[in-house]
């Protein structure tokens, strides 16, 4: 669906400004858990579509850790 990839490419947009690089790996974390919720998807599903661990997707979502290229991708593919 075209709002969602629009939806984590706006989170990705704020991340290339090297200033605010901890508020924008926040946003993206907070869009990541409400479209996995969203989509009733449990940790540890999406981590298994996307070949990771579950504690991957807790980093994403709640430590502020970015995933690769790669991976935004996949996950745009998901959701």
């Amino acid at each position: 669906s075209t709002f969602i990839y629009r939806f984590i490419l706006i989170s990705l947009k704020l991340c290339y400004n090297i200033s605010m690089k901890v508020r924008c790996n926040s946003v993206f974390g907070k869009n990541l858990r409400y479209l996995r919720e969203k989509a009733g998807y449990k940790q540890s599903f999406l981590a298994e579509r996307l070949g990771r661990s579950p504690s991957s997707i807790s980093l994403w979502e709640n430590a502020g850790i970015m995933p690769n290229t790669d991976i935004i991708m996949d996950i745009c593919d998901i959701f």
